[in-house]
């Protein structure tokens, strides 16, 4: 059950349920293009940076294994802050560790990179669906779900699509990394702003007529 604090923090009602789900669906687009990236590249990004083809596998099965950690994680931390900023701080850690993936060119810290983008990123499709449970009235969830995931796998798709383009473009993974951390941080704008209006629509609401 959601404790009394993430209840208070997303009060169901704030916001039209079009709105919402069209400001989540547009959000996941970024996050899901920030989080392909590392997923589809990682492999081929530890192996441009030197690393051994064994030793590239053990990056990506961190980033996947430390992923349950982000998942199960998750909902402990959205019953204390709420889904907005459970989501907030799942994206934020994938955002900054997108940005070092392709800054790293040994095990030790193409691991560490791993293990944090994994926990960041396991924690961001569970946020989503919190946030619609917690600001929808039951009967709109099941579309809004299906609506806000499917532009999450728009997402996916266009992100190991884009690292792969860039890469060829460019010469290189610095440039594709970059694209996604950009990602990162529009979907932390879009997220950031709707936290915003849930909290300046719950504060109209309290106020005496």
């Amino acid at each position: 059950a959601l404790g009394a604090a993430a209840a208070a923090a997303t009060p169901a009602g704030v916001l039209s349920p079009t709105r919402l789900t069209a400001t989540l669906s547009l959000a996941i687009v970024c996050c899901c293009i920030c989080m392909s990236i590392p997923i589809v590249h990682a492999y081929p990004l530890s192996v441009e940076a030197g690393l051994a083809p064994a030793a590239a596998a053990s990056v990506l099965s961190a980033l996947m294994s430390f992923s349950i950690v982000g998942r199960i994680g998750i909902g402990r931390v959205a019953d204390s802050v709420g889904g907005i900023r459970s989501l907030l701080l799942a994206s934020g850690t994938q955002t900054v560790m997108i940005f070092w993936f392709s800054q790293m060119n040994t095990l030790p810290g193409m691991l560490l990179i791993a293990i944090g983008f994994g926990i960041g990123y396991g924690g961001v499709v569970p946020s989503y669906a919190i946030i619609l449970r917690e600001l929808l009235p039951p009967q709109r969830i099941g579309q809004a779900m299906g609506i806000v995931f499917f532009f999450g796998n728009v997402g996916m798709s266009l992100g190991g699509f884009l690292g792969g383009l860039l890469y060829d473009l460019s010469g290189g993974y610095p440039l594709a990394f970059a694209v996604g951390a950009l990602a990162g941080v529009v979907n932390l704008t879009i997220v950031g702003s709707l936290l915003v209006t849930a909290r300046a629509r719950q504060a109209a609401a309290v106020l005496p007529a």
